[in-house]
């Protein structure tokens, strides 16, 4: 199983979110999602988990960091901007894979429980294996 924060597929979500907020045209999306699709269309994960929390719970979390640190990173403090990535991650992510866990629970134990009995319903049970998953 492969976890990791970041993939080659978020700037998909980056820039629908870029459309929805008139920054970008959706030609211009079109003409990005061509070329994401012509260097990756061999590439795209079987499984996918995606971490997905309700919007409310992911500005509480920022909002909570901004106290720790005293630094808001780029655009974090516009509420627009961070609704449309939300929801373009979501739209963007959903249909990538016909075998995609979304995970729009908060604590971590009910994550871990629900990667494990999704993992474990793809275990090749003739030699123990997983076949990949990307978070």
């Amino acid at each position: 199983i492969l976890a990791c924060d970041r993939s080659c597929h978020d700037h998909l979500a980056y820039c629908l979110a870029f459309v929805k907020l008139g920054w970008v045209s959706p030609e211009k999306y079109t003409e990005v999602r061509s070329v994401h699709e012509t260097l990756f269309h061999n590439h795209l994960p079987q499984h996918i988990v995606f971490v997905n929390p309700p919007f409310e719970y992911v500005k509480e979390k920022i909002q909570e960091r901004w106290k720790k640190t005293g630094k808001v990173k780029w655009r974090e403090d516009n509420f627009e901007y961070l609704h449309a990535v939300h929801d373009s991650y979501q739209e963007t992510y959903a249909p990538l894979s016909d075998n995609t866990l979304e995970l729009h629970c908060t604590g971590l134990e009910e994550r871990v429980s629900q990667v494990h009995e999704w993992a474990s319903q793809r275990i090749n049970h003739n030699n123990n294996t997983v076949e990949p998953v990307f978070l």
